[in-house]
């Protein structure tokens, strides 16, 4: 074979290889776009009740803690309450607050945003109207959303009682000054009563 045949030959045998490896690299997919929430994520930390018995006309404190868990920064949190039958809404308090509007049957907090590892506390305060009956249990549900992560929902509950009937749940404990009283009584008695035994044996005797 002549030197110039096997020149084309090998560019021939060359030219196949690349076009062979150019078209899996080209057949390769696109890497997927990343989505306006994408790294964004938030964690409701608490939900709690500062009163879970009420008498009517008691004021009651709904905290929520929210978090923001992501490696982005959050959009919202946005918390609303719809007040149930029973309970009208005071007021409404935000740690990061931006945008708050309250009404007797709905509170609105808006935080906006919270950077990544942040949190926020909102606390909203009700009472319990004063011609709900005894006995009554109040749930009240609040919507926890993010236009980016999407929305949660906590739910506490209050149970209305009689007026004093939280106070008078369960025994009082004694006063500490009236607790040592009793127990120096005790001591002087107990001693009291051996030194009239020991009388009482050597009169015997």
């Amino acid at each position: 074979m002549k030197t110039w045949m096997r020149a084309w030959l090998v560019l021939a045998v060359a030219a196949a290889i690349i076009v062979t490896l150019s078209a899996g690299v080209v057949a390769g997919p696109p890497a997927a776009a990343l989505g306006p929430g994408s790294g964004q994520n938030m964690t409701l930390m608490k939900a709690e009740v500062d009163k879970p018995k009420a008498a009517p006309g008691e004021e009651v404190r709904f905290l929520l803690q929210i978090k923001s868990t992501g490696t982005r920064e959050l959009d919202g949190p946005r918390v609303i309450y719809d007040a149930p039958a029973g309970i009208s809404i005071i007021s409404a308090t935000s740690t990061r607050g931006k945008n708050i509007d309250v009404w007797e049957k709905r509170a609105d907090v808006d935080v906006v945003n919270l950077m990544y590892g942040d949190s926020v506390d909102i606390t909203i305060v009700a009472r319990i109207k004063s011609d709900v009956p005894v006995g009554t249990a109040i749930v009240s549900n609040f919507q926890i959303s993010s236009a980016s992560v999407g929305a949660v929902q906590a739910s506490l509950g209050v149970l209305v009682v009689a007026p004093g009937a939280t106070a008078a749940a369960g025994s009082p404990l004694p006063k500490a000054g009236g607790g040592i009283f009793l127990l120096l009584l005790g001591i002087v008695l107990a001693v009291t009563a051996l030194g009239l035994r020991g009388v009482r044996s050597r009169r015997a005797a």
